[in-house]
C-alpha cells in the first residue's frame, strides 16, 4: 500500500491512492482533506511522522480506504 505521510498546517495528514486524511486536532479521527487545498505540506518517511506525532494517539488508517486499495489491487 502506498501511503504518503506528511504535516499539513501543523497536523498530521496521510494521503492514500490520491485521498487525504487530516487529524483536526489531538486525539481526533481522520478526516477526509482535498489535496488539492494542500498549499504547503512536508513529505515525512513514517517513522519520521510517527517521532512528530507521537503525543497524538495516530488512530488506524480508515478502514474505507484500505478496502478500496485491496478492490484496486
Amino acid at each position: 500500500m502506498d501511503i504518503r505521510f506528511m504535516i499539513w498546517l501543523d497536523r498530521p495528514t496521510i494521503v492514500v491512492s490520491g485521498q487525504a486524511y487530516v487529524m483536526a486536532g489531538l486525539r481526533l479521527p481522520w478526516t477526509r482533506a482535498s489535496v488539492h487545498d494542500m498549499d504547503s505540506v512536508e513529505l515525512l518517511s513514517e517513522t519520521e511522522f510517527r517521532q512528530r506525532f507521537a503525543g497524538w494517539a495516530i488512530p488506524p488508517i480508515p478502514d474505507a480506504v484500505l478496502e478500496r486499495r485491496s478492490h484496486a489491487a
